[in-house]
């Protein structure tokens, strides 16, 4: 298949050039987008934000404007809809991809600590909050103990992950050092939490084992569980370790994602 400078195949390349043929006419509610690449990065502009991306294809998510984007994740997650984030605020994001959420609640006042276990993904999240005083990042891999495994890294289609299809050509397996979230809390000194979102890929109620303690100090907890675990959703495990920690939990459809909350009465 035919590829572009940017590695999009043809179709996707054509899609790209279409976006901004149509944003031009006015029509529609899309913004102007461009994409460059940047060494092994590419850079997103929108809205004259620029945003470190690890594929081309990620230049999609922004069609309607960076601010729409951090607008869309804010309800994803329950902003404000079930969950208040304000100037006090400390939230956790796990799995922060390249730091959009993060951006989002940092935005809002929020102190925010996010964590990536990708090196790729990382590498971009990295230069996205680099402004941000308010955002700390982790390179780390959050699990229910402390032990070496297999990361599997497919950047390109945000997917990477603690569990996956081996034989799946997207996957490279890299060796990491996972950590429980209780540990990065003792060591971060963390103290009451807002909010702790999770979008693990599929690791959610391994992530959920290892942060009691963290739980036990939160607020609200918002979890994508999605079919990422090999096609099966995780809800009734994560309902089941967030009901035991005194959370009142229910599951909602944002904006087509499956996210579990888990709100204190």
């Amino acid at each position: 298949m035919a590829v572009n400078r940017l590695g999009l195949p043809f179709a996707k390349a054509l899609h790209f050039s279409l976006h901004n043929a149509v944003t031009a006419l006015g029509v529609f509610s899309h913004k102007p987008v461009t994409i460059r690449a940047e060494g092994d990065a590419f850079v997103v502009t929108s809205e004259g934000r620029e945003i470190f991306v690890p594929a081309a294809i990620r230049w999609r998510m922004y069609r309607r404007g960076w601010a729409n984007r951090l607008g869309r994740l804010r309800q994803n997650f329950g902003i404000p809809d079930h969950v208040q984030i304000g100037p006090a605020d400390h939230v956790i994001d796990i799995g922060a991809n390249v730091g959009e959420f993060a951006l989002a609640c940092a935005g809002l006042g929020a102190r925010v600590d996010c964590i990536e276990g990708d090196p790729r993904v990382f590498a971009c999240l990295a230069r996205n909050i680099a402004a941000e005083p308010r955002i700390t990042a982790h390179q780390t891999v959050v699990w229910h103990r402390e032990e070496d495994l297999n990361f599997f890294s497919a950047p390109e289609d945000a997917d990477s992950s603690l569990i996956a299809d081996e034989s799946d050509p997207r996957y490279k397996p890299i060796k990491v050092h996972a950590v429980p979230l209780d540990l990065l809390a003792e060591q971060g000194g963390w103290g009451e939490i807002a909010l702790l979102k999770c979008d693990a890929e599929g690791a959610e109620p391994e992530v959920l084992r290892g942060a009691a303690t963290v739980l036990a100090r939160t607020r609200a907890v918002a979890i994508d569980t999605g079919p990422e675990r090999m096609g099966e959703e995780t809800h009734e495990p994560v309902a089941t370790i967030l009901s035991a920690a005194g959370f009142r939990v229910f599951r909602d459809i944002r904006k087509g994602r499956k996210i579990t909350f888990g709100l204190r009465a």
